[in-house]
């Protein structure tokens, strides 16, 4: 049988990373953005 509380963990962590990376790919576009504007 599966553990629930460690199933939980695992999922908190899994849904946590990628919300993490979406922010990182996110800030990684904005600072692009800024740096083509302040290029041109």
């Amino acid at each position: 049988m599966v553990d629930r509380k460690r199933l939980a963990k695992i999922a908190g962590v899994v849904v946590g990373v990628m919300v993490g990376v979406l922010v990182l790919l996110l800030v990684v576009a904005l600072i692009r953005a800024l740096a083509l504007e302040v290029g041109s």
